[in-house]
């Protein structure tokens, strides 16, 4: 029997979408006909800052949302950003955010990835200019420190954070008996922010989760090409007749660039330090059949990684999966990530591709994404 064969792509992009939980459906269902490929849908909650009431702060308010991950051909693109926008309200305030990040490779097995064509004429109109010139910083946290890091990120200007779950693979299995000490369960911390404000919030975000510590966390940031976001972080008060995200945005219109972002944020409390940072890295992705993460992350170890984060969603698009009653049902995926050297993304892609030949995995596939800059504890 021919063993499958991979292929490889370059002419993709990741549409990322934080949409409500009660508008998931109705994207999914538009963005595939409108041209996506593939993705996946991991569950979240988003972050709005409450005002006090006198002297007395409230508990912030966590919103479920959904993040959808679309693969997308670059001639498709256009029309699927334009269709998730139009879908979801992201024109509204605080309805959500959309953005495109460029895919440097993107491997897949046999017709994992289905190819869909689609008409380049399209021409909806957003009611809203887009946003080039951000970032999404991601930063991997213990549990329990994300709302720490989602305060601090606030505090600096950033819209709404949006976090999520995993577990992470690596340090703690080095340590012996010691692991024990370290609890695998993570916190995951997304938040969109222009190139402006990158250094401020990424500063605070390390700060306020101690990751200049022994095995605190990871964080990171990936160019986006460009975005729509409306994210609120502020609870909206009844004196106002606009929100701070809305005032913000007229100030960009009126100033015709970001840049004052970056001047008003130049005596903020977090003072950005002189740090030790890894540069030009990149982010292999991979989405593999739920259950065997750990063996992919055992191979990948084995490569060159010197570790991996996990999440858990489910799977956009591929074959459906049946329950024996004839039922569909979720294919639940993991969601593994691993930053890497530019030098060690040929042994840790072969290792992905080992093992997903090994397990025969269905529509498993994985892409790169590029790395500017991260930062973890490197010892003293």
């Amino acid at each position: 029997m021919t063993a499958p064969q991979f292929q490889n792509r370059n002419n993709y992009s990741l549409i990322t979408a934080f949409v409500y939980k009660e508008h998931s459906n109705i994207v999914v269902k538009k963005a595939m006909e409108a041209g996506a490929s593939i993705g996946s849908l991991t569950q979240a909650r988003g972050t709005i800052k409450r005002t006090k009431i006198g002297f007395f702060p409230r508990p912030n308010i966590s919103p479920s949302r959904d993040i959808l991950q679309f693969i997308v051909n670059n001639e498709s693109v256009e029309k699927v950003f334009k269709t998730i926008v139009s879908t979801a309200q992201l024109e509204y305030s605080g309805a959500g955010a959309a953005f495109i990040a460029d895919i440097d490779n993107l491997w897949f097995i046999g017709d994992a990835i289905v190819e869909k064509q689609t008409n380049s004429n399209f021409s909806k109109d957003i009611n809203t200019e887009l946003t080039s010139e951000l970032e999404l910083i991601s930063c991997i946290s213990q549990r329990g420190k994300a709302d720490d890091i989602v305060e601090a990120a606030i505090s600096q200007g950033s819209s709404g954070p949006v976090v999520t779950y995993g577990y992470g693979r690596g340090v703690r299995d080095k340590l012996g008996l010691l692991r024990i000490a370290i609890n695998p369960e993570k916190e995951i911390v997304f938040v969109v922010v222009t190139k402006y404000e990158l250094d401020s919030i990424f500063e605070a975000m390390i700060t306020a989760g101690k990751l200049d510590r022994p095995a605190m966390g990871f964080i990171y940031h990936i160019p986006i090409k460009q975005g729509l976001i409306n994210i609120t972080s502020f609870e909206s008060g009844q004196y106002w007749a606009a929100t701070r995200e809305q005032m913000i945005k007229a100030i960009d219109e009126l100033k015709g660039n970001q840049l004052w972002r970056q001047a008003s944020t130049s005596t903020n409390a977090f003072h950005i330090r002189n740090r030790s940072f890894l540069e030009n890295l990149v982010n292999i992705r991979a989405i593999v059949r739920r259950g065997l993460g750990d063996q992919y992350i055992l191979s990948v170890m084995e490569a060159g990684a010197s570790g991996a984060t996990v999440s858990f969603g489910n799977l956009i698009g591929g074959e459906k999966v049946t329950s024996i009653l004839g039922k569909n049902i979720a294919d639940e995926r993991e969601i593994i990530d691993i930053i890497i050297p530019e030098n060690k993304v040929s042994s840790v892609v072969e290792s992905l591709k080992k093992v997903t030949i090994e397990v025969e995995s269905k529509n498993a596939f994985f892409y790169s994404l590029p790395v500017p800059k991260a930062f973890t504890y490197l010892g003293s």
